[in-house]
């Protein structure tokens, strides 16, 4: 069986643990090992290809689901996750300040309680130090106390796992503190298994007091692979000119710093006549150079991408010094397969995905383009050929990029030409001879430091020059499961295919998911997007979608709107918009609705807040993308929605002392069933509602202010009798909302409550009759 089927067989199994609950008893062990002894008095009949991929997907699905849950043990930390506070000590492992002044440290538990209370614990801890820095280094013994928590996800189609991602990384328990004097050093013991730890924070420290701005942050990533000093700006300026994968240490950077140690070892070996007569220095050398290269693994934090191209550099070396002769893609698929036995949830990140279908492409169309070349002159060849790469590269990723980042950067086919020249044989060289140098001259290495940075720096002016020209803006393009297998068979119809039939026919099947309506689904339907302690609502009216708020979190960095609100909508198939209702103008509300507004397309824009007494980032969005902007007065106005479905908007007085009493309340019905959201209306609020007369019917209700007791969601239960209501709010909140109180006026009156904290987005959908309710929660651990 080839790697590459066998690769297909095992990475199948452990897709299917993101979709399927955890299983009971040992029944799949059971299963997994009567196929494997099944195979092998079967293994040269028919049967032996599919019993042997069915045991791989089991054995892939098992391994997964294992690495997905925290080791069972008594004194795993997890076994210590509390609503109340702990006291926490632990060593130092990893430590990275971040660019906006917080740092992260991940801690090896050794002891969690005080006193008496005290119990021994082991297992890894992510904390993170909001602000000021704890100046501790890895190796150093550190104690805090605060919470501890299972990450959990928002529940939001469209999210980056972070639950999952830390997994990966056997973190299942994180902690945070306000600020760095929260945490206490008990002690700095010798640095023991920490000084490449140690080696590297202070190489970083070096970079950052050698290079100005934000290139420091970009240095200290290709050398040391410490990411957290890149601010978004940056960080967005690299992923609009499709050069994310320049500033990571990858393969690329790998397979230079061998070619170059392997040219400087072989003339070193080349001058010895019998070293040369002991051993062919094509059979030692290779290996030989593994242990500069494991050492430069260790140095740059030992991550997974680090992990891949050393994984694949070993095995070339051992097949190179064997002088065995490996099909490429078999290679690859080996060097997948030893990576997902020892890390099974590496499958499902990024990095991994896009670092394996950029060096599959290089090897599928590459060999087969270059051919076209021979007859150029040398220059022409080498500069067609550096593009030929990144369109190889670009085309195989292309699917993974719009899946995962939602975005297409056309200025990347450009942007490459000259980065990965300057970055690779520049930036790359100069700062490692920095960190080489360092312990020898420190004014050397900052000089290397500095020319690194300014290359880093040249590196990102061409690239706004790319992005300045016409067309070569990225753009923002979340898409739906559909589109994205639609994506995915355009690339596979470009590939070699045995016939030209096979090509046409996925090329016919692509092209008909990419331009096939989006079905309308129900008549009238309502997803509470699961926004954390925040209201983002989506209702559809027979194919048209309104966005009612766009959630935000007070006091975060977090950028709602582009990390869930977004790509939720566009997961959902609402890249398009009838209109935006902003209720009212709080954070909680509206921090979400600028980056809607810039990246998505929408018809009009509705608050009863006149337009220059807005938040600047949204007029601004409004202003930028020409949105018409309607200011509702007082009192009921319709807006028709088409299909005989109209949107009642009420305004309350915008006098209202408690700014919670202006919330404009969204109703609207289909057949017998209608919704009432009432925003954050208050007491006051509900009276003036009720005074204007009620809408009918209101057989869904949201609770009112996230379920808070002042907002007497009672008062509305009773009046509307509603037959079934949600709630928006975020998991754990320090507002404890929604109150006890909600929850039970809802149980008393047996009315079944819904809410995004604990379910997750909710989408309940009627064509006239009864609602019917889903959650999605996301990956069920």
């Amino acid at each position: 069986m080839a790697p590459y089927w066998i690769l297909a067989a095992y990475a199948a199994g452990i897709g299917l643990s993101a979709y399927a609950l955890p299983p009971f008893g040992n029944w799949p062990v059971i299963v997994a090992a009567l196929l494997a002894m099944l195979w092998f008095p079967l293994r040269h009949g028919f049967w032996a290809r599919p019993l042997l991929a069915a045991a791989l997907a089991l054995a892939g699905f098992l391994w997964a689901q294992q690495a997905l849950e925290p080791p069972h043990y008594a004194s795993h930390v997890s076994r210590f996750v509390t609503t109340e506070m702990v006291a926490v000590e632990g060593v130092v492992q990893q430590s990275e300040r971040l660019w906006d002044g917080s740092s992260r440290l991940d801690v090896a538990v050794e002891r969690v309680g005080a006193g008496s209370t005290a119990a021994h614990a082991d297992g890894l801890v992510r904390l993170t130090v909001r602000e000021g820095d704890p100046g501790v280094a890895p190796g150093d013994r550190i104690c805090w106390r605060a919470k501890l928590r299972r990450p959990q996800l928002f529940g939001t189609p469209g999210e980056f796992n972070y639950p999952r991602h830390l997994a990966a990384r056997g973190i299942y328990v994180t902690s945070s503190i306000g600020r760095g004097t929260d945490l206490a050093r008990i002690a700095t013991p010798e640095p023991d298994g920490q000084l490449c730890e140690r080696l590297r924070n202070a190489i970083a420290a070096r970079i950052a007091k050698a290079v100005s701005g934000d290139t420091a942050g970009l240095v200290q990533t290709l050398i040391v692979g410490i990411g957290g000093g890149i601010s978004p700006e940056c960080r967005k300026l690299l992923s609009d000119g499709g050069l994310p994968h320049l500033f990571s240490i990858s393969g690329l950077h790998f397979g230079m710093l061998a070619m170059l140690a392997y040219a400087g070892a072989h003339w070193l070996y080349s001058r010895s006549e019998r070293l040369l007569l002991l051993c062919p220095p094509r059979r030692i050398l290779p290996l030989l150079l593994l242990l500069p290269l494991f050492f430069y693994l260790l140095l740059s934090g030992n991550a997974a991408p680090t992990k891949r191209s050393f994984g694949s550099i070993a095995l070339a070396a051992l097949l190179f010094s064997n002088h065995r002769r490996t099909p490429p893609l078999a290679l690859l698929s080996t060097v997948a397969i030893g990576l997902l036995l020892l890390s099974p949830l590496s499958l499902f990140e990024p990095s991994f995905q896009l670092s394996f279908a950029g060096v599959a492409g290089l090897m599928i169309w590459v060999p087969r383009w270059q051919k076209y070349l021979d007859t150029y002159p040398p220059l022409v060849r080498g500069g067609a050929l550096m593009l030929l790469t990144t369109v190889a590269a670009s085309l195989a990723t292309a699917p993974l990029v719009l899946w995962h980042f939602h975005q297409v950067a056309p200025a990347g086919l450009l942007a490459n030409l000259p980065a990965i020249p300057l970055v690779t044989w520049g930036a790359v060289p100069a700062g490692l001879a920095g960190a080489l140098l360092l312990p020898i001259s420190p004014w050397l290495a900052d000089l290397c430091f500095g020319i690194a940075g300014q290359v880093v720096a040249l590196t990102l002016v061409i690239t706004k020059w790319c992005l300045a020209l016409p067309g070569m803006q990225a753009i923002f393009l979340p898409i739906t499961w559909l589109e994205g297998i639609g994506v995915l068979l355009l690339v596979g119809a470009l590939l070699p295919l045995p016939s030209r039939r096979q090509q046409l026919a996925l090329l016919g099947l692509a092209l008909l998911l990419l331009i096939m309506p989006a079905p309308t689904g129900s008549r009238l339907r309502v997803i509470a997007l699961s926004v954390g302690q925040g209201d983002a609502t989506l209702l559809s009216l027979a194919g048209r979608h309104y966005l009612i708020d766009g959630g935000g979190l007070t006091g975060s960095t977090i950028d709602i709107g582009e990390r869930l609100v977004a790509p939720a909508l566009g997961r959902l198939g609402a890249r398009r918009l009838a209109g935006v209702i902003l209720t009212h103008d709080h954070p909680d509300h509206s921090a979400g609705l600028p980056f809607v507004l810039k990246h998505l397309s929408v018809d009009g824009f509705w608050s009863a807040i006149p337009m220059e007494k807005l938040e600047p980032h949204i007029v601004e969005s409004l202003i930028r993308r020409r949105i018409p902007v309607h200011t509702l007065p007082e009192g009921w106005t319709t807006l028709g929605a088409g299909s005989g479905t109209a949107l009642d908007l009420f305004v309350p007085p915008q006098d209202a002392d408690d700014p919670n009493d202006r919330s404009i309340v969204v109703h609207t019905a289909a057949g017998g069933e209608g919704v009432l959201l009432p925003g954050d209306l208050a007491v006051k609020g509900f009276d003036r509602l009720c005074a204007t007369g009620l809408p009918e019917p209101v057989t869904l209700l949201k609770l009112p202010h996230h379920g808070s007791r002042g907002s007497r969601p009672e008062r509305f239960l009773d009046r509307l009798k509603p037959g079934m209501a949600f709630v928006s709010a975020g998991r754990d909140n320090p507002y404890r909302l929604p109150h006890p109180a909600s929850v039970a006026a809802c149980r008393d009156r047996r009315i079944p409550l819904y809410r995004t904290d604990y379910q997750g987005t909710l989408t309940i959908t009627s064509d006239g009759g009864p609602w019917q309710a889903r959650c999605f929660t996301g990956v069920s651990h």
